[in-house]
């Protein structure tokens, strides 16, 4: 990400929209983004349980002004919590 734009990757079980970076905070840097799935990915061993899994992993580099580059993950975690359903109001 540079100079205000977003990247952009697509997976196969969504995108991942980068929209900045903010920091350095005690040495580490934020990565601000979104990740939006094409549908759903999860199977339910039980109906009505909430399950969050592991989506994909990306690998982020950033480098510097003065040209070092530092490496880092972004774990994507899905959570898929259950529907609540009400009573319908007489």
């Amino acid at each position: 990400v540079s100079g205000g734009s977003q990247t952009l990757i697509n997976d196969p079980q969504g995108t991942l929209v980068v929209t900045g970076v903010t920091g350095p905070s005690g040495g580490l840097y934020t990565v601000n983004y979104t990740y939006t799935l094409k549908d759903n990915v999860l199977t339910h061993s039980v109906q009505g349980d909430d399950d969050t899994v592991n989506g994909p992993l990306f690998v982020v580099s950033a480098t510097d002004a003065t040209g070092d580059v530092g490496t880092g993950n972004l774990q994507v975690v899905i959570s898929d919590d259950a529907p609540t359903a009400n009573n319908d109001a007489d």
